[in-house]
């Protein structure tokens, strides 16, 4: 069975337009991806906890600005919207 698998690895390496595009995220990646999710999470509690007013709208342009850069799978920039969202509501 083993030998089956590594074949086909090889194959998919050999054949592939991208070697390695169906090899799962690392666990490097998946962390980083559970504390961007993470961070996103609490910063749509914090907003939606808050009163309405203009620092709430100026949370949701950054917030929305966050789920762009998460979708682009830039988790710096995601990051960076998501302190300025937080900023925002205090």
């Amino acid at each position: 069975m083993q030998f089956l698998h590594r074949t086909a690895c090889i194959l998919r390496l050999f054949f592939s337009d991208r070697p390695g595009k169906d090899i799962s995220m690392n666990e490097e990646n998946q962390t980083a991806e559970n504390q961007t999710v993470k961070h996103m999470a609490s910063v749509k509690a914090a907003y939606d906890k808050a009163p309405e007013g203009s620092k709430k709208a100026t949370a949701l342009k950054h917030y929305q600005a966050a789920e762009k850069a998460h979708e682009a799978e830039n988790d710096e920039e995601a990051h960076k919207e998501l302190k300025e969202a937080s900023r925002a509501l205090m």
